[in-house]
């Protein structure tokens, strides 16, 4: 993996990274028998040993740019997730893009797109499908906004509130259902720079 980082000037600061991967497994699988061979024996399917090897290339990278009261980010990461229980081992990419801004006592808030994705990387165990005449690879995507507020009750109390709504959608079965969520707390952060939203 290689890594560079550089700071433009006191307000643009980037980084990125890059480097290879290799996905091995061994494991068993089920496989259709020779149709004359079922119907001799009269079993339809059996097991067999199937390893799969997966190379490929990661990479990641942002970019932010930090005022006195505003922050605004940019982030890419392209990386091998070990599952999720929805997907075995998958290739996940991920982007996003954030804005917060800062008041001199009191007051953070903030907002944020993103989008993400899942591509399994184990043949055999993709749960790819036919639909519509369409081969799909069994890809989980979700992308959505978001925001919230943070505000300063005492020295280093704070009152919070988010808000977020995200697509989801697994191909290889037509699901999708769109997720909102709100929740409400409190935060403690000492300190005399006031709580950053994100």
């Amino acid at each position: 993996m290689l890594a560079y980082a550089r700071r433009f000037n006191r307000t643009w600061a980037a980084y990125a990274r890059a480097g290879t991967f290799r996905a091995e497994s061994e494991r068993l699988r089920s496989v259709p028998v020779d149709p004359l061979v079922a119907e001799l024996i009269g079993q339809f399917s059996t097991i067999e040993v199937f390893h799969a090897i997966n190379t490929g290339f990661v990479a990641g990278g942002g970019l932010t740019g930090q005022w006195q009261h505003q922050a605004l980010n940019f982030n890419f990461d392209r990386s091998v997730n070990p599952g999720n229980g929805l997907s075995l081992t998958a290739l996940g990419q991920t982007a996003s893009a954030a804005y917060s801004y800062s008041t001199r006592r009191n007051l953070s808030t903030g907002l944020n797109i993103f989008y993400s994705q899942l591509t399994p990387l184990l043949q055999g165990l993709d749960r790819s499908t036919i639909i519509n005449g369409q081969i799909r690879q069994g890809q989980f995507k979700s992308y959505g906004a978001g925001g919230g507020i943070a505000y300063r009750l005492t020295s280093a109390l704070y009152a919070t509130a988010n808000f977020e709504t995200a697509r989801v959608q697994y191909d290889s079965t037509l699901f999708g259902a769109t997720r909102k969520t709100a929740t409400v707390g409190l935060a403690f952060s000492p300190g005399e720079v006031p709580l950053r939203w994100r």
